[in-house]
């Protein structure tokens, strides 16, 4: 339960009948809401981890967001708030106020250590920077991509793949192996999707943190316009766990779909000349469109070609389908108490050196 902020007006922590309610009044007042401010997603996170601020605005339109909430490891009884992918689909008359309440949520309860919010926009980036300066917030380190790729997908296939000649490649080479792509919809699933992740994530160096991958797969299931998750199998015969070859999972987020995680096997040698990210990031693509989406985000992209980053590889497969680098993300966070804030990071930091050193020696025995 929120200490404070659970008596401030506009504020619920309970997904009801009000919370449904305000969200309507978003959505009809012309906010175009990520999959992360949808109710129907707050539903499925543990009980009080998120709640939703109802923002009166000036010009009259009603919008809203929802806050995640963390409880710190470093200093107990004290929170982290976060809000994601803040910005695009908002209007921007709504900026303001949205961040003004949010800074005010923030300043009036002890117990919050942090606030950040992950910025996400293709345009008016200074605008959004000038309103979070003024309302005493800084640039943070980011904790999500900073370019992506995006791609037009209100046209029919023929025109998006006219000019796309090796997805057409390789997609008809999927075709020639008999390969198939299905909706995952049972939760027997899930466990090869937590281990075809973490294969992507050891290839790559990245971090992995395992999502909840049953109640992703519920949620999909009950709310296919917002969420997909699909697997690339060998063959129409062989659509089970153990044979899937690699994953794709896209987010809706109000007018474009997020290619948000994916995953693949250690293919057998008659597979290693397959790709098995195209196929599936074409079905994202075509299900973005079929669900009233018009562009699509492809999830991060690195900026230079080659060398030793690991994820370059990744970013030249998304390359295939899009050439069109945008710059849409920034970190920026307010320390309403900047001293309790860094005693909570030095904190942390000394748990983690204490936790080091506690770790048994590798070697010889002497």
């Amino acid at each position: 339960m929120l200490p404070t902020t659970a008596s401030i007006r506009g504020i619920s922590t309970r997904v009801d009948d009000a919370w449904r309610a305000v969200e309507a009044d978003t959505l009809r007042s012309g906010t175009l809401l990520p999959l992360w401010h949808r109710a129907a997603w707050a539903a499925t996170q543990p009980q009080n981890s998120s709640f939703l601020v109802d923002v009166p605005t000036p010009t009259g339109p009603k919008t809203s967001v929802v806050v995640q909430r963390d409880s710190s490891r470093s200093l107990p009884g004290h929170v982290l708030l976060r809000v994601q992918r803040f910005g695009h689909g908002w209007p921007t008359d709504t900026w303001e106020s949205t961040i003004r309440q949010l800074s005010e949520i923030a300043r009036s309860d002890k117990s919050v250590l942090r606030l950040n919010l992950e910025i996400f926009l293709r345009g008016d980036q200074e605008s959004m920077r000038e309103i979070l300066r003024a309302k005493g917030f800084v640039p943070a380190p980011p904790r999500s991509y900073h370019h992506t790729l995006t791609l037009p997908v209100d046209q029919s296939d023929e025109v998006l793949l006219s000019t796309r000649k090796s997805l057409r490649k390789r997609l008809r080479d999927g075709e020639k192996f008999g390969v198939v792509v299905r909706a995952l919809t049972d939760t027997q699933f899930a466990g090869a999707l937590t281990a075809l992740q973490q294969k992507a994530m050891e290839r790559s160096g990245g971090s992995f943190r395992i999502p909840d991958w049953p109640a992703i797969l519920k949620f999909s299931v009950e709310n296919p316009a917002l969420s997909r998750v699909i697997g690339l199998f060998p063959s129409a015969e062989e659509v089970e766990a153990q044979n899937m070859l690699g994953f794709a999972w896209g987010c809706m987020h109000g007018d474009h779909a997020e290619y948000r995680a994916a995953g693949s096997a250690d293919l057998r040698p008659e597979h290693r000349s397959l790709s098995i990210s195209h196929p599936l990031l074409w079905d994202l693509v075509r299900w973005t469109r079929d669900s009233g989406g018009t562009w699509f985000d492809m999830g991060g992209v690195t900026v230079s070609e080659g060398g030793d980053d690991p994820l370059a590889g990744i970013s030249a497969t998304k390359r295939i389908l899009s050439d069109t680098v945008e710059e849409v993300g920034e970190e920026w966070m307010l320390e309403p108490q900047v001293w309790k804030s860094r005693l909570a990071k030095s904190l942390g930091s000394l748990a983690g050196k204490a936790a080091s050193l506690a770790r048994p020696r590798t070697g010889s025995a002497r």
